[in-house]
């Protein structure tokens, strides 16, 4: 698939230099956010899920966790 229809916005000229030129001046757009954490209460269940969506593909991943008193 050509970079066109990928990012038909994304104009990238006629020739290998235009396009080294244009990439060499994209700079990252850093992005966060603060998550808190709070301790579980005991006796109950903790449940962890991370999902990631890329190109078409799609992760999904978690963990369970009992948390009992002692």
């Amino acid at each position: 698939m050509s970079l066109r229809m990928t990012f038909p916005s994304f104009e990238i000229g006629n020739s290998w230099r235009d396009l080294l030129n244009k990439v060499e001046s994209l700079r990252p757009y850093p992005k966060w956010k603060i998550v808190h954490w709070n301790t579980p209460n005991i006796n109950c269940v903790k449940i962890n899920i991370d999902g990631s969506f890329s190109s078409g593909n799609v992760g999904l991943e978690g963990s369970l966790e009992i948390i009992q008193e002692g």
